[in-house]
């Protein structure tokens, strides 16, 4: 599928040096797939659904990654966390030794808080 192709033009990517962050979304669908439920409207369900779907979606990544031969790690990133300059401190710093360590980070809204 479209992932899959994506996971595939990361690693030729990194195969040329590349330093690479992927920028991800679908918690709440992934975790409505999982629970096997329709789209929730209410803030409270739909934040259940995204903490549900964020494993299943990172659980993608990790499986297709690894076809790969690369390792992924997550971060979960909330609007305020570009508003406070301690915690965006913070997410750099985190993105940046992601690199160095040859790991891809996935940053996906924090849903099941926001």
């Amino acid at each position: 599928g479209n992932v899959a192709q994506l996971v595939e033009l990361i690693a030729e990517l990194r195969r040329k040096d590349y330093l690479v962050v992927l920028i991800s979304s679908g918690a709440v669908g992934m975790g409505c797939i999982k629970l096997g439920i329709k789209k929730p409207s209410n803030l409270r369900t739909k934040q259940a659904v995204a903490a549900a779907g964020q494993s299943q979606l990172m659980r993608m990544y990790e499986d297709l990654f690894s076809t790969v031969r690369l390792r992924v790690a997550q971060l979960l990133i909330s609007q305020s966390d570009f508003m406070d300059k301690e915690h965006w401190g913070n997410v750099k710093g985190t993105i940046i030794e992601c690199l160095k360590l040859g790991v891809v980070p996935v940053i996906n809204e924090n849903d099941s808080t926001n």
